[in-house]
């Protein structure tokens, strides 16, 4: 019933009728929302008829982006240039937003073309601001433009502290610098850890302790996707997959004649982390888990006197960060 009355007065209060045959859409707005092109393609294949051929006018579509929903304000000159009032729509996405303007100015250039005698009496309404439910094709099919229209690329940068247990031989503390690029419901990940350095002794009976400081060095890549909630939520649970490699280094002490070495590290890893984002803003903190599990896990050994240390098969972290997108 809203839906009708919103169609009735929208359509009305959008006619024209004017000697010259002709209609324009001007419409404005952020760069993943429909063009003046896009819009007059999916007018066309409602109305039935091209542009040129309908009645004239000029419809202005100014759109933006809110902190919560995308809204439009739609304008339209007559013949004379006189401007009508306008109308505010809005969309949860610029798909919705879009669909709710190709209807309107559909039933604002048909009511035109029909004859004044058909048209129902009505009393100016005064503008409408609640948003309409979002328009079906009338062939029952989405254009295919807006099958193909994706969510842009959304980078971000993060940092992050953690505490690692398993990697070197006591538990540690270390940091992350993180990229991350987003398409849809799917993240690509890219991290930069160290662990800091560490020392770690051989028990003896007699004398100093031999012993080495040891430190790690690691890149990560990562797949992710959102187990609960979407890129558009505020809160959600991503989930990744991916591959971590670096260096161990150490260098021994306590000894004669003290060495310097290092091995790589490969480690298989599954990160399970909550991300909460404020709502309205682009900074986002988050709290991650990982796993992982090293393929090659040499061992540090001081001549002579034995094996220092050789990481586990399954390594833990807790990670705790910040994020900043851009738009």
């Amino acid at each position: 019933m809203r839906r009708a009355l919103w169609v009735g007065l929208l359509s009305c209060s959008f006619s024209v009728a004017v000697s010259a045959r002709a209609a324009e859409i001007d419409a404005r707005g952020p760069a993943e929302c429909p063009d003046s092109a896009e819009l007059g393609f999916r007018v066309e294949r409602h109305l039935g008829v091209p542009l040129a051929q309908a009645p004239a006018a000029k419809f202005v579509v100014e759109m933006e982006r809110g902190a919560a929903a995308y809204t439009a304000r739609l304008s339209v000159l007559g013949g004379v240039g006189a401007e009508s009032k306008g109308r505010a729509l809005e969309g949860a996405d610029c798909n919705e937003l879009a669909d709710a303007i190709v209807v309107a100015l559909t039933l604002a250039l048909g009511a035109a073309e029909a004859p004044a005698a058909e048209a129902p009496p009505f009393e100016a309404p005064p503008p409408l601001t609640e948003t309409p439910p979002a328009a079906a094709d009338t062939d029952g099919e989405r254009p295919a433009q807006e099958q193909e229209a994706a969510s842009p690329l959304r980078p971000s940068l993060s940092v992050a502290a953690l505490v690692d247990v398993g990697s070197l031989p006591e538990p540690g503390l270390g940091a992350a610098l993180g990229a991350e690029l987003r398409w849809e419901g799917l993240q690509l990940r890219a991290l930069a850890t160290i662990l800091f350095e560490q020392h770690t002794e051989l028990g003896t009976s007699t004398g100093p302790a031999p012993g080495a400081d040891l430190q790690l060095f690691a890149g990560s890549l990562l797949g992710c996707t959102s187990a609960v909630g979407s890129g558009s939520d505020p809160f959600t649970l991503p989930v990744c997959l991916g591959f971590e490699l670096g260096w161990l280094s150490g260098v021994g002490t306590g000894v004669v004649s003290p060495r310097s070495g290092s091995a790589p590290w490969a480690a298989a890893r599954v990160d399970v982390g909550a991300l909460w984002c404020a709502p309205g803003s682009l900074v986002c903190f988050g709290a991650t888990l990982t796993a992982a599990a090293p393929i090659t896990r040499s061992r540090f050994e001081l001549t002579d006197i034995g094996t220092v240390y050789r990481p586990p098969s399954v390594t833990g972290r807790l990670s705790l960060g910040i994020g900043v997108g851009f738009d």
